[in-house]
């Protein structure tokens, strides 16, 4: 959806076709998929069918059986609800008409979409699609909270308000790939890996990049690591990630090299050269360099984090 948006930003897209009849997760597929839709430029996201009775009727001989959000028993008149009608919910009660989704990031395990509602209120629905545990913390400018989800468990959070203050993000912390401000080129993609979340596939070497807005390297750094895949078969193994400073020609923060993995959702963590003349906040792009000029796709990026941090130099 991204990489049709970058091609026709004028254009709307717009979800209009799902059912929870294939699904064998329904809370998880929910979440993630209407989280992936909303943070990748979708405009809506419509399930079907809205009520059946309990045979899942009156069917059409030509239509395939879709499960409903509602069943109303055609003998009683009793309602029940599906869990899809708790999960889409979780968005359609909160998200107004007319509102527009704003940044937030991913984190270990957790996937998250914003929205600023016409009235300016502010809705962050997270999910934890780990199967642990996961502590987070919430940051609003200058306002931070913890929470804490369970397996496979999401939450939706409100509030209101003028948001006093920016917000920075250490590059000492593991940055997830999928937490981009701006991009070109790339696209989210479910991990398969056991840390869950999403990674960031691209097309197009060369020219694809994904921006992260506010990263404060501090003093510098000395080491630089990350999750990355590749397909050998693509030919393009070998290729590199390049971390630089305020544009995709900007000064480099580091640079780890893209190795064959066994596959493009087969994860390796890997480690990379990191520069410590790196320092202060900037915005960090990375960038995605192919071994040989009109290569195809390169690979995946899971998450990266700078390591080793210095002192003393800045």
């Amino acid at each position: 959806m991204t990489l049709v948006h970058d091609s026709l930003p004028d254009k709307g897209a717009y979800e209009t076709e799902i059912s929870g009849y294939w699904a064998s997760d329904q809370v998880k597929t929910d979440f993630e998929q209407i989280t992936d839709v909303m943070r990748n430029w979708g405009k809506t996201y419509l399930k079907w069918s809205t009520a059946l009775n309990e045979n899942h009727g009156p069917i059409s001989t030509n239509s395939p059986v879709a499960s409903p959000l509602v069943i109303v028993n055609s003998q009683s008149g009793a309602i029940t609800y599906a869990i899809d009608y708790y999960t889409l919910g979780h968005f359609s009660r909160f998200v107004l008409p007319g509102a527009h989704r704003i940044y937030s990031s991913n984190g270990a395990g957790v996937v998250s979409v914003a929205f600023l509602n016409p009235d300016q209120s502010k809705v962050l629905v997270a999910f934890n699609d780990s199967t642990v545990s996961q502590t987070f913390q919430v940051q609003w400018g200058a306002y931070t909270f913890p929470y804490t989800l369970g397996a496979l468990s999401g939450a939706t959070f409100t509030w209101s308000g003028l948001q006093y203050g920016g917000y920075a993000v250490d590059a000492g912390t593991q940055i997830l790939a999928s937490s981009y401000n701006g991009s070109q080129g790339i696209y989210d993609y479910p991990s398969a890996d056991s840390s869950g979340g999403y990674v960031v596939l691209e097309n197009a070497p060369d020219t694809a990049y994904g921006v992260y807005r506010n990263v404060d390297f501090g003093a510098g750094f000395g080491t630089l690591s990350a999750r990355l895949s590749c397909d050998a078969g693509s030919g393009n193994c070998g290729g590199a990630i390049e971390f630089h400073l305020d544009s995709t020609t900007g000064p480099l923060a580091g640079r780890v090299t893209v190795p064959a993995t066994g596959g493009w959702l087969s994860w390796q963590t890997v480690q990379g050269t990191a520069f410590a003349s790196a320092t202060g906040v900037h915005d960090l792009y990375m960038v995605f360099k192919a071994p040989t000029s009109g290569a195809g796709g390169l690979g995946g990026v899971q998450w990266f984090q700078f390591g080793g941090r210095l002192a003393g130099h800045q």
